[in-house]
């Protein structure tokens, strides 16, 4: 796919903070580009930048070849072609849903203006609030109208604030998928901030990795999830133990067994084991190691225990809550190698 916006060693700092330090990134047609990384890593300001509601202090960004921040160059929000969805939707509170949509779509005679209204109440499912207000709307609602005001001028770029940031657990997950349907069915390129692992996992068709102001990895979810680039990167993708690991042959082994290793011999390893890595297994085998249960959590889909390795070394496991454990049990548990990181 053509790349429809260039970020190229963009740079930006407020007082002595590089709050965007160098970043460079390309947006794909098409995609949803999910950028992750924690509260104040830059990823709010580097949304800013491209959208022209913040100045740029160094690099280029550039849409389809037309720079629109560079030396010298700063072409106004207005005029770039895109539309953003805010963490508090910002819909108008004295405009009805209806007039919300449309309000940016004056250009256009009443019969067209319209037509993309009812089109797009039809395609966020509210056809039936297009008189209410925002005050009536639930917060799911409000999202979906804050997304379909964004959609309303056929932007060539969606850009999402954390869109998600103010809705229960329940709410979120549906009206996540909701808004995920829209854009791929409206085939809508976005980029969205967010700080939540599973939610960039689960809507992106790329991500970008932020920390400190950089870019430290970039690909799709799966690329991302199974080879962090580092620590850091692994560690914004969700929930993972750090235990040691030593070269014994063509094996790397642990306190939880052993996996294949790949790439020269080190003098020292650190391990990076997601939760879901563990596999119990029925009888010891040379890939095994036996160990105890310390802990022992029920989530209903898995069961979180905390395992202690012959060595000391201890680590989270989700594992089937389908089979019963104990405190004090001892288990038989061996690697899975996809799900095991070395550094």
């Amino acid at each position: 796919m053509p790349a429809l916006l260039e970020i190229t060693d963009v740079k930006r700092a407020f007082g002595g903070h590089k709050a965007v330090d160098g970043v460079s990134l390309s947006l794909n047609e098409g995609e949803i580009t999910c950028l992750l990384g924690p509260s104040g890593c830059g990823k709010s300001t580097l949304l800013r930048l491209i959208s022209g509601l913040e100045t740029i202090e160094g690099g280029t960004i550039a849409a389809n070849g037309v720079v629109l921040s560079g030396k010298g160059i700063h072409v106004p929000p207005e005029k770039r072609d895109m539309g953003f969805v805010f963490q508090d939707y910002a819909l108008f509170p004295h405009l009805s849903v209806r007039d919300n949509i449309g309000f940016g779509l004056k250009h256009l005679s009443v019969a067209e203006r319209d037509e993309r209204i009812n089109s797009l109440l039809a395609t966020v499912r509210l056809s039936d609030k297009a008189k209410l207000y925002p005050s009536s709307l639930s917060g799911g609602e409000q999202q979906r109208i804050a997304l379909a005001r964004a959609l309303a001028r056929h932007p060539r770029l969606i850009l999402l604030d954390e869109p998600f940031s103010g809705l229960d657990a329940h709410l979120k997950s549906e009206v996540r998928e909701a808004t995920l349907n829209i854009l791929e069915t409206t085939g809508t390129t976005a980029i969205m901030v967010t700080h939540d692992a599973e939610e960039a996992l689960s809507m992106g068709h790329a991500l970008a990795l932020m920390n400190e102001g950089k870019i430290i990895q970039t690909g799709t979810p799966e690329e991302c999830y199974f080879n962090p680039a580092s620590l850091v990167a692994a560690r914004l993708l969700g929930e993972t133990n750090l235990v040691p690991g030593k070269h014994m042959g063509d094996h790397i082994t642990s306190g939880f067994g052993s996996i294949p290793a790949k790439g020269p011999a080190a003098i020292k390893l650190t391990l990076c084991i997601r939760p879901e890595a563990f596999v119990v297994e029925d009888a010891a085998t040379d890939l095994t190691s036996e160990v105890l249960v310390t802990a022992y959590r029920y989530h209903g889909a898995y069961c979180d225990l905390v395992l202690k390795a012959p060595n000391g070394d201890e680590a989270h496991a989700h594992v089937s809550s389908l089979r019963p454990y104990t405190v004090g049990q001892t288990v038989h548990v061996r690697l899975e190698p996809k799900l095991v990181s070395v550094f």
